[in-house]
């Protein structure tokens, strides 16, 4: 498993010219009418399930003291408070934010300009089309419409009998399984939802670092062997409750996942989401299908968004 498997992987994934040589959607592409009215229809009990961690608020020293390679709390300001506001009449309170949006503190949605490979993004655009001053191409406002479409959960832990551990990453083999065991076939333009057991994981092995004895980071994710199969389901959006990559990594290059859905599928990540009542919900019911929906904050420019999606079963 080297830089030659990967790079012939991602040529034959490649959505690059499929809708277009303008195209800046990739696969939202293919969340059309009929997905979004398949989505509708999985609403059965019209239970609303929120997917977001808390967002940790910090002071702005306390964020940085806080701060990991794999992203930061937001910092908070109290810009005034309830000792200042009148006893009569009008008041208000108000907060302000700076927000680290990658890493795996925050439930984020990437952009297709968040990620490059050989010096290009998505259907081809070059690293020089992202600036200081931000994206001109390919970046979160193009999603501002939001995503609406039938979210389908794969629930590997449920598969496995307990989470996925960094140095074992989930195969297509068990996708393949967790899919027919839903009874569901995922369709063009669905969401799909990973569970990996993010927060099982860290309950049992000590916290978002989850260091191994040599204090190398190991996080859990899948193997890249599945990105052909993603191409084959035409998945719309995928969402992992971790960062769907293993690491450090173990394929060649950094985040193969990441390279594989971004650059070349076209396919936006929500990464970090909190799948574990989801997928209580989802036992309880007995099916894994729901309506999904999230929207980003439409910053021109921007590579992504810390978002809030919902799952409504």
């Amino acid at each position: 498993m080297g830089e030659d498997y990967l790079r012939t992987l991602f040529s034959e994934v490649s959505n690059w010219g499929r809708w277009g040589a303008d195209d800046q959607l990739g696969t939202l592409n293919l969340i059309d009418t009929a997905a979004r009215l398949r989505g509708v229809a999985s609403v059965r009990d019209g239970r609303t399930v929120s997917l977001s961690r808390p967002v940790t608020a910090l002071t702005p020293a306390e964020a940085d003291a806080a701060a990991t390679e794999w992203g930061r709390p937001a910092s908070l300001g109290l810009d005034n408070h309830g000792a200042g506001v009148p006893s009569e009449g009008f008041g208000v309170t108000s907060d302000s934010f700076a927000v680290s949006v990658h890493g795996a503190t925050q439930t984020h949605l990437d952009a297709l300009c968040h990620i490059f490979f050989d010096g290009r993004m998505y259907n081809g655009r070059p690293a020089s089309e992202v600036p200081a001053s931000g994206s001109t191409t390919n970046d979160i406002s193009r999603i501002a419409g939001g995503v609406v479409t039938r979210g389908v959960l794969l629930d590997v832990p449920a598969l496995r009998g307990g989470y996925v551990r960094a140095d074992e990453p989930v195969r297509l083999t068990e996708l393949e399984e967790a899919e027919r065991r839903t009874g569901v076939e995922i369709a063009p333009g669905d969401a799909l939802l990973i569970r990996l057991g993010r927060d099982l994981r860290w309950a049992a092995e000590g916290g978002q670092e989850c260091e191994d004895a040599t204090g190398e980071t190991r996080l859990q994710g899948m193997h890249p062997e599945v990105l052909g199969w993603l191409r084959e389901r035409d998945v719309g959006i995928l969402v992992s409750d971790n960062g769907s990559d293993v690491t450090p990594p173990a394929y060649g290059f950094m985040l193969p996942i990441h390279i594989g859905t971004l650059v070349f599928l076209g396919c936006p990540l929500i990464d970090n989401a909190d799948l574990e009542g989801l997928a209580a919900a989802c036992a309880e019911v007995g099916r894994a299908d729901f309506l999904f929906t999230v929207a980003p904050i439409p910053v021109p420019g921007a590579t992504g968004s810390l978002v809030n999606p919902l799952a409504i079963v």
